[in-house]
């Protein structure tokens, strides 16, 4: 078998990919990165620092769309962070955010006396901070300030859109359904596993795509259980993966079937805004939780009341209680994908949307109003998709943000949004309705 985090792997060949593939779902596999256009595509997997660095230096002429692909990142090797930060500029806070990560406690040092006579931590100092600023904000002396990974692990809903000069940024937690391991996060929280996920697109055809580092002590099963998504993305950019005709609902499609179509700008537009959507819509895992045989939701409420009729239990409230704060945060969950999707979508119409002109001296109360540029759309023959294509706006004020979707995504966050308002959201608030006419029920009883 080739070594094959040595060598780019051309997936279009039956048995290289099933070579690559094999490597994809070894769970010791922390990252890979392809490369492809309509006509190729080629793999590395577990790849160096060094091979990231030349592969985003190098004139990204080949292949037009770039996907690199970390499941955690190995402990110890922050220079990935550093050469993905100075590629793109970002910031240091942004950072945390691609991998919060709790860092393990400090030995405790001997305090130094200052000249007020109170103690001097040393871990106040490291940090840039006084003893006095370090009370002051928590309180007390000995408490922390929290990090981004105590956020996203006690706020299941906490989400970030970012934007910079290079790139568009989404984080999120997504939830996977538990089959098999059981996790431990009490009863007032759905019963699933949650991963911190975050997506970067970036301006010059690439997409990164990092995942929280499974809890600890997690089997192989529940490994694959959390990876699958990401690897029927990849098999299907693969022109040898054929996907059976009954799993349509799952159907990924981002590299051209046409496989002469040129790698224009347009093109690589549209891949990498179409890997960019269906790596933040992993629908078949969301609409299990809430509508498939992993919605127990339904179940429980069922047999709350069947119990019910049989006799009055006191304790039975408890359990609705606890149901009720599952659904609560699930919900929240849903809509932080939908806070994520109108704020995508929203930059987008700003910047291309003309500004409407007064008709009879009142504006158009339906159009979206571009107050970043004023007057940037005044004239009817600019285009406005120039003018998010061009570092320089017709207004000549320059232009920050130089990332955008193409118009097949769009569509396609919309049509998220609809699924997410019309199905995920609707049945939970239909659950937490019947929860409280049970709960009533119980107590009148």
């Amino acid at each position: 078998m080739a070594n094959t985090s040595r060598i780019d792997i051309d997936v279009d060949k039956q048995g290289d990919f099933e070579v690559c593939f094999a490597k994809l779902r070894d769970v010791k596999t922390k990252n890979f990165m392809v490369c492809f256009n309509a006509a190729k595509a080629v793999c590395r997997v577990d790849a160096d620092e060094i091979h990231l660095e030349h592969l985003l230096s190098s004139p990204n002429k080949d292949y037009s769309t770039r996907w690199i692909n970390f499941w955690g990142w190995d402990h110890g090797r922050t220079s990935f962070l550093d050469v993905i930060a100075k590629r793109y500029d970002l910031s240091p806070r942004l950072l945390d955010l691609l991998w919060p990560k709790i860092p393990p406690p400090k030995a405790s040092k001997t305090p130094a006396s200052n000249s007020s006579g109170s103690p001097t931590s040393f871990d106040d100092i490291e940090l840039g901070l006084s003893p006095v600023n370090s009370a002051s904000r928590s309180g007390t002396g000995d408490r922390q300030i929290p990090l981004f990974a105590h956020v996203v692990d006690r706020l299941w809903h906490f989400c970030s859109v970012d934007r910079g000069e290079h790139y568009l940024y989404v984080g999120f937690n997504a939830l996977v359904a538990a089959t098999g391991q059981k996790p431990s996060v009490g009863t007032d929280r759905p019963t699933g596993h949650r991963i911190w996920t975050s997506l970067l697109l970036c301006d010059d055809g690439t997409v990164f795509s990092i995942f929280e580092d499974p809890p600890v002590g997690s089997n192989d099963e529940l490994i694959h259980n959390i990876r699958w998504y990401v690897l029927d993305i990849f098999q299907q950019q693969s022109h040898r993966h054929s996907p059976p005709p009954s799993s349509s609902l799952g159907r990924v499609t981002v590299r051209p079937t046409d496989a002469t179509q040129p790698a224009t700008h347009e093109a690589m537009t549209e891949m990498t805004s179409l890997l960019f959507y269906y790596l933040f819509d992993d629908w078949l895992t969301s609409y299990s939780l809430i509508a498939q045989r992993d919605h127990l939701y339904r179940a429980e409420l069922e047999e709350i009341r069947t119990r019910m009729f049989r006799a009055a239990d006191v304790s039975l409230i408890e359990s609705l209680h606890q149901l009720g704060r599952q659904l609560t945060v699930l919900k929240l969950m849903y809509k932080s994908y939908e806070s994520i999707i109108r704020r995508i979508l929203q930059r987008r119409r700003s910047y291309q949307l003309p500004i409407q002109e007064p008709v009879n001296g009142f504006h158009n109360s339906n159009a979206w109003y571009n107050t970043a540029v004023p007057g940037a759309f005044d004239s009817p023959s600019v285009d406005p998709l120039a003018y998010e294509q061009s570092p320089i706006s017709p207004g000549g004020i320059s232009k920050a943000h130089r990332v955008s979707l193409a118009s097949p995504a769009v569509f396609r966050f919309e049509r998220l949004l609809d699924r997410i308002q019309l199905l995920a959201q609707t049945e939970i608030d239909e659950c937490i309705r019947e929860k409280e006419s049970l709960t009533f029920m119980v107590r009148l009883n």
